[in-house]
């Protein structure tokens, strides 16, 4: 993983699907806690979809 890959901030929609898979609830409900814990997940998320999208085997998908 590159470090401009981990300096990226994840997308809405992960941050948006992290709070809905989590906590049932929009991002703008959550509290600073349940924000914090969504962060880190749609982070993840995000570091991991990048990989496996500038994968080589991702290259040749159309």
């Amino acid at each position: 993983m590159n470090v401009s890959t981990l300096n990226q901030k994840p997308e809405a929609y992960n941050v948006l699907r992290a709070s809905l898979v989590l906590f049932k609830k929009s991002p703008s409900e959550l509290a600073e806690a349940e924000l914090t814990q969504v962060m880190r997940q749609a982070s993840n998320e995000f570091i991991l979809e990048t990989r496996v999208l500038n994968s080589a085997e991702a290259a040749s998908v159309v």
